[in-house]
């Protein structure tokens, strides 16, 4: 059931990224993420008047609000880091943020067979070759760079604090996660005058909102699954989602993959496949 739910994680986050990456086109890509953000709060809120629900204080709360802010963090230096260098690059190693959390869970003690080793190693390499890496597409600066690691962290970061949240409180976690992001980015839209002259189409908010669920049963089903404490495992097999995302432009925008990326998605395969073993 664990590695069912974070292989559902990642379904979610691969759809939700790509139903983000066409809304985007239609509208800022901030207001994309606060949309997420608050519809996944709404429906966390009504979720508290259910039986049984409670969300009880604790220092996973901070760990929650870290996973928040830190993933905000993440998606900033990841467009900053596309502005200033090749995606082909900078994708990959953004990518690289699994380890993060790969490395704790192991350093931990976490147990693992060497199979399973295997096929977390053999994943994390699909997951950096469907990112689709090209050495030589361009330069690189040292500032790409550093922001491309930067995304790496952040996005590794949310993974790890997830992790360590979910543990103690599935519901809670999720609660402080969303409200640290919409706590951060309402008053930037504000600020930025980001609303003016915005015209919205029906369409257009209704696939923001579609992104929205994506993202919070992502996050519900990630949450879950690193609630029973595997969490080498868990963000590896939640870290999938370029694979989805790829596989949809594929088959909905008919977008062909290169063979680098062809080759990433056999070898993610091939991983889940030997950890589960």
């Amino acid at each position: 059931m664990t590695a069912l739910l974070a292989l559902l994680a990642s379904a979610f986050w691969g759809t939700a990224d790509f139903g983000g990456g066409i809304v985007s086109r239609r509208m800022p890509v901030v207001l994309v993420m606060l949309t997420s953000q608050v519809v996944a709060l709404v429906l966390l809120t009504a979720g508290l008047c259910l039986p049984g629900v409670h969300v009880h204080i604790g220092v996973y709360l901070v760990y929650g609000a870290l996973a928040g802010f830190l993933n905000l963090f993440g998606v900033f230096a990841f467009y900053r880091a596309m502005t200033s260098g090749p995606m082909s690059l900078v994708a990959p190693i953004a990518a690289c943020g699994t380890a993060l959390p790969v490395a704790y869970g192991l350093l931990r003690g976490e147990h693992v067979s060497v199979v399973q080793g295997a096929g977390i190693a053999v994943a994390f390499v699909g997951i950096v070759l469907v990112s689709g890496p090209e050495f030589r597409s361009g330069f690189a600066g040292g500032r790409t760079i550093l922001l491309a690691l930067g995304a790496a962290a952040g996005f590794g970061s949310l993974y790890l604090f997830s992790g360590l949240g979910a543990p103690h409180g599935v519901y809670g976690t999720l609660l402080a996660e969303k409200l640290t992001g919409i706590v951060i980015l309402l008053p930037f839209v504000i600020a930025t005058g980001t609303l003016k002259g915005m015209e919205f189409k029906r369409s257009t908010v209704g696939l923001a909102v579609v992104v929205g669920l994506g993202d919070i049963g992502a996050s519900a089903s990630y949450d879950s699954a690193a609630h029973s404490g595997h969490l080498a495992m868990v963000s590896v097999l939640g870290s999938l989602y370029p694979v989805v995302t790829s596989l949809l432009a594929r088959q909905v925008l008919h977008e062909r993959l290169r063979t680098v990326q062809n080759i990433g998605v056999l070898a993610a395969l091939g991983g889940v496949v030997l950890i589960n073993v």
